[in-house]
């Protein structure tokens, strides 16, 4: 005969709010304010982007920042080497997601196979506003994954608001500058603040109605002759469902297998 070991569950399935103890376990991502390192100078800086316009309004801010050199290319004609301590890749804007991602990835290979140190920084736009980029919250994603493959050659994310205003980009200058091991940040409308991200506890939920199924309605399980289907089964039986269907692939002989 088989023996089951499950964990005892704390809280009824259909009944009680969940206890604190577990309500203390749910976090949530919070924004705060971030002040940039008084006096900070920033290094000297690679700019990718096709966008030359928008290249040019961010290298007169790292300029002004105290970069001793900014200078700008594109992700297909990057250099064979660089002397700059940072890569900073401007995401293009109006591109499908797909090729804007295969970019980031041959941006991400280029700095890795720098002998130089060279830290790679990515800097999105709307990511993070009330409306979000969808495609910038993607690259977010993607670039997350690329930090971890990068280790060292880690620079950060940058989110920046909509509007061709220079107070952004002068906030994108302090970031770059910054000598803090923060490596996101939002930059909100008008450049008026930056915040980075924290995790907090999160409010405990209110408390819910009692979970109850329905008498007269019928309830599919699949999977439902598993161990785990069979104990879900009997948690709907206790909530009021009177008319459960559960399918297997193995079908009644799990049954009796298991009875054995």
């Amino acid at each position: 005969a088989r023996e089951r070991h499950w964990l005892a569950r704390q809280w009824p399935f259909a009944g009680a709010a969940v206890p604190q103890a577990a309500s203390n376990l749910a976090y949530a991502l919070q924004w705060q304010p971030w002040s940039a390192t008084p006096g900070a100078q920033a290094p000297a800086c690679l700019l990718l982007s096709a966008d030359t316009a928008r290249a040019q309004a961010l290298a007169r801010a790292l300029q002004a920042q105290g970069a001793p050199f900014v200078a700008h290319a594109t992700v297909q004609s990057l250099p064979q080497d660089s002397q700059a301590g940072h890569c900073v890749w401007l995401a293009p804007e109006g591109q499908a997601l797909e090729a804007v991602l295969d970019e980031l990835a041959a941006v991400a290979q280029w700095v890795q196979a720098q002998p130089a140190a060279l830290r790679l920084w990515v800097v999105t736009g709307q990511a993070w506003a009330d409306a979000p980029d969808l495609n910038s919250a993607a690259i977010w994603g993607w670039a997350r994954s690329v930090r971890l493959e990068l280790g060292p050659r880690w620079g950060g994310l940058v989110d920046l608001p909509a509007g061709e205003d220079r107070q952004p980009l002068d906030a994108l200058a302090a970031c770059l500058a910054s000598t803090t091991a923060e490596d996101e940040f939002a930059i909100r409308a008008a450049g008026r603040a930056v915040e980075v991200p924290r995790l907090d506890a999160a409010p405990p939920p209110a408390a819910a109605a009692a979970f109850a199924c329905d008498p007269a309605g019928s309830y599919l399980l699949t999977g439902g002759l598993g161990a785990l289907g069979m104990a879900l089964a009997q948690e709907l039986v206790q909530a009021g469902a009177r008319h459960l269907v559960l399918a297997s692939r193995e079908g009644p002989q799990r049954l009796l297998r298991d009875a054995a």
